[in-house]
């Protein structure tokens, strides 16, 4: 991995740029917005999310531009158990797939 971001109680907001990214969620308050995607060839972006707080985090990954993730909404498709991971991947004009 080229870098690791430690997230406390902030949200963490990373650009396509930044792909490969290990995102670890130090507190229960951690948030991470996801870059928008609005053209093609970004496909294979991605960003890794390991929960580290203790407890489920829901509701807590968002994207730009209404972009969707497995085909909904961010908020249905992100809750990660405790100590479990995530991984995010651009799979198209504003799309994401969540795969973990």
């Amino acid at each position: 991995r080229a870098t690791t971001a430690f997230v406390a109680a902030a949200t963490y907001a990373p650009t396509l740029a930044d792909s490969g990214i290990l995102i670890i969620f130090n507190h229960a308050n951690s948030n991470l917005t996801l870059p928008s995607i609005n053209s093609t060839g970004y496909e294979g972006v991605q960003f890794t999310v390991f929960n580290n707080t203790g407890s489920a985090i829901n509701a807590q990954i968002a994207v730009q531009n209404s972009a969707t993730i497995n085909g909904g909404a961010a908020s249905s498709s992100d809750d990660i158990a405790s100590y479990k991971a995530a991984t995010f991947i651009v799979t198209g004009n504003n799309t994401w797939a969540r795969i973990g």
